[in-house]
C-alpha cells in the first residue's frame, strides 16, 4: 500500500510498538534520557574543543568566554542526567 502511495520514493517501513505497561514505558524514558545524555556529551566536547583550539591571546575574549561557559554549562547538564535513578519506582 505505501509502495503504491510514494512510489518509488517509498524506501522501507518498520512496524514501531509503543510500549504498553508502566515498566516499559519507564525503559523507554531511561533510554531517551541515554540518548538525550550522549548528544549533549558531543556538544560539550565540541565547545570544548572550540576553545581549547583558540589562541591564548583569544581565550579571555568575551567570545571564549561564552563557548567556555556553554562547555560548562553542557557539563553540568551531563551531570545532572547521570544522577537521574530509576531504582526506587515500583509500579503496582
Amino acid at each position: 500500500m505505501a509502495r503504491n502511495a510514494f512510489g518509488q520514493a517509498f524506501v522501507s517501513a518498520e512496524k514501531v510498538e509503543s510500549p504498553r505497561t508502566r515498566s516499559e514505558r519507564l525503559t523507554q524514558a531511561k533510554n531517551k534520557i541515554e540518548q538525550a545524555k550522549d548528544i549533549i556529551m558531543d556538544l560539550q566536547a565540541e565547545m570544548q574543543a572550540w576553545y581549547d583550539g583558540m589562541p591564548e591571546n583569544l581565550q579571555s575574549s568575551r567570545k571564549a568566554g561564552k563557548v567556555s561557559g556553554s562547555a560548562d554549562a553542557l557539563q553540568e547538564a551531563v551531570d545532572a542526567l547521570d544522577g537521574v535513578d530509576f531504582g526506587s519506582v515500583t509500579f503496582p
